[in-house]
C-alpha cells in the first residue's frame, strides 16, 4: 500500500529551511514556483513542493571548476 506525505510546512519553517525571509517566501509562492496550499486563513507548504523546488534549483546551479 502506498502512502502519501500529507506533511506541511508554516512560512517560518521554510524561511528556516531555506534561508531566507518571509517577503522571498510570499514571492515564490506568488509566482507560483513554491506551491502551497490554503487552509482558512493560514498558507501551508507541502514539504513535497519545498523538496521539488530546491532540487529543481539546485540542477540550475553553475558549478565552477577551479582552474
Amino acid at each position: 500500500m502506498a502512502t502519501t506525505d500529507n506533511r506541511l510546512y508554516t512560512i517560518d519553517e521554510v524561511c528556516d529551511l531555506f534561508r531566507c525571509g518571509k517577503s522571498t517566501i510570499y514571492k515564490l509562492m506568488d509566482s507560483g514556483e513554491l506551491r502551497s496550499v490554503k487552509i482558512g486563513a493560514l498558507r501551508r507548504i507541502p514539504v513535497k513542493a519545498a523538496d521539488e523546488y530546491l532540487a529543481r534549483q539546485m540542477g540550475e546551479a553553475v558549478t565552477v571548476d577551479a582552474a
